[in-house]
């Protein structure tokens, strides 16, 4: 995975410049999420959200085959671009900066910082270098079967919630309230310490009193991590390796299913 760890990284510092450009063109929400993102695996590019400008809607995007930003109308048409091979991210920002104002937007705030620093790669301060190819299609491949798995969790609970990249952790999530009861997050997180690996994530968060971990529903291909700061269930994603689709397919369902329905039920 040590590959796929650092197109993980690569991007989540690439994508800081459309967390920016989000922060600062975007209508303000309370928990942040006008600053987050989707990776489109139709259109092979990660995604801002759409900005209201005098001359129409933008929207601010990284071109997954070229490594090029981009803005866009709402036609798709790209009023501009800038490069990010062999170049530094201040480099990046500073040119993206400076062509704001062809899409019709107001450079001033843009570079401020985000609210929440990401982590010092060391690679941050380095030129912009090609992902490997095949690390990038690995990446794809989870965060769209991540996109799924939460639009699925979507239609099982029928509930309303959008499937979401957030620029500080830069996990692909979906948050919502069941039965006025309990908020459930599922998604797909970037390796730490916790998990050792990336891997798919479950979490309860009832409106009243606390949870009893107790009569959990146990699979070989996930675990329960019980810490003082935070309580679910994780599946890291070496263990879908040498899995055929179908099978995948089978232990998301499983674990997705099993660890939903234990929450919904202590609630």
């Amino acid at each position: 995975m040590k590959e796929y760890n650092k197109a993980d990284q690569q991007l989540h510092l690439l994508c800081q410049i459309i967390g920016k450009a989000n922060r600062r063109y975007v209508p303000e929400k309370a928990d942040e999420s006008h600053t987050n993102l989707y990776f489109d695996s139709w259109g092979n590019k990660i995604l801002g959200r759409w900005i209201q400008t005098e001359s129409g809607n933008v929207i601010v995007a990284l071109d997954l085959k070229t490594f090029t930003f981009e803005v866009l109308s709402s036609s798709r048409n790209k009023i501009l671009t800038v490069s990010t091979i062999g170049k530094t991210i201040e480099e990046i920002e500073r040119e993206f900066e400076t062509l704001l104002p062809k899409a019709g937007l107001d450079p001033a705030g843009f570079r401020a910082p985000m609210p929440h620093a990401i982590p010092e790669y060391s690679f941050s301060n380095l030129p912009q270098e090609a992902i490997d190819p095949k690390a990038l299609d690995q990446w794809k491949y989870f965060r769209e079967l991540a996109n799924r798995s939460c639009n699925q969790l979507l239609g099982y609970a029928q509930a309303e919630s959008e499937v979401r990249v957030w620029p500080e952790h830069f996990d692909t999530g979906v948050y919502f309230e069941y039965d006025g009861k309990i908020g459930i997050g599922l998604g797909l997180a970037m390796e730490d310490s916790m998990a050792g690996a990336p891997y798919f994530y479950m979490a309860g968060y009832p409106k009243t009193g606390s949870l009893v971990f107790e009569n959990l529903p146990k699979s070989p291909s996930w675990k329960w991590e019980l810490g003082e700061h935070w309580k679910g269930a994780i599946m890291p994603v070496t263990s879908l390796d040498m899995k055929s689709d179908t099978q995948i397919d089978k232990i998301l369902r499983d674990y997705i299913i099993q660890t939903f329905d234990w929450y919904i039920r202590q609630a």
